[in-house]
């Protein structure tokens, strides 16, 4: 059994007790909405460098759905940490995978954060999220609370993993390997890739299982990786089709 699988009970349950405050309950806080505010003003600030960003920060203040602890400048860690994402993803793409559009496969959505960010800055792509049925019920609401009608839920399945970009921020490195191999084989199918992981999980090793990816993908893609310097743990595995 992985860690997932351990967790979603636990969620399932803290959501149906809890569905007003449920990001502050302990497993869903440690799975999708962490507190360490020292990293969301680090977010905040970096992603700020980016005038675009910067400009529409306002529209992105966190709903009180789910009682968010917010961190930096009234949003919270995640909502900056989705913020330095799309930095990252413009700054290596060359381009805003928002004004432009993107159709978008998003691997593990979180509570749905990703996506109400994409639409409520415009979005008018296809946006899929692929994650467990549980998690499909809280972004359902979450989504539903923000108004936010025309997101697809999808389980992992070849035929669901199709689009412009593939995020899979700190989702595919938690996935056992067949579950992993699924991605694998559509992977090409996407124009550019952002990636999120840490150095292991469930005793795999993701630096190496990323370094062999890269090796496999290099020869059609331009393959940055790098260590996040706001947190170390973290790595990024950004990719551009040639």
């Amino acid at each position: 059994m992985t860690q997932w699988e351990k967790m979603l009970n636990n969620i399932e349950r803290e959501y149906e007790n809890h569905p007003r405050d449920f990001l502050r309950q302990p497993t869903i806080a440690r799975a999708v909405h962490p507190n360490i505010s020292n990293l969301a003003k680090a977010y905040y600030k970096k992603a700020s460098t980016d005038q675009w960003l910067k400009d529409h920060t306002r529209k992105l203040k966190d709903p009180k759905l789910g009682n968010p602890v917010r961190q930096a400048n009234e949003m919270s860690l995640i909502t900056v940490q989705s913020m330095y994402y799309i930095y990252l993803m413009i700054q290596h793409f060359g381009m805003n995978p928002i004004t432009e559009n993107l159709n978008v496969t998003d691997i593990g959505g979180g509570y749905g954060n990703m996506a109400r960010i994409f639409r409520t800055l415009g979005s008018a792509g296809d946006y899929d999220i692929i994650d467990f049925p549980v998690m499909h019920k809280i972004q359902k609401d979450y989504l539903n609370h923000c108004k936010i009608d025309d997101v697809n839920f999808k389980s992992l399945e070849e035929d669901n993993l199709e689009g412009d970009l593939l995020i899979a921020t700190f989702s595919m490195n938690e996935m056992p390997l067949e579950d992993r191999k699924i991605i694998e084989n559509k992977i090409e199918g996407y124009d550019k890739i952002f990636i999120g992981h840490n150095r292991q999980f469930d005793g795999i090793d993701n630096v190496e299982y990323f370094r062999a990816l890269k090796k496999r993908l290099e020869e059609k893609y331009e393959i940055t990786r790098f260590q996040c310097d706001l947190m170390g743990i973290h790595r990024y595995f950004i990719g551009v089709k040639k």
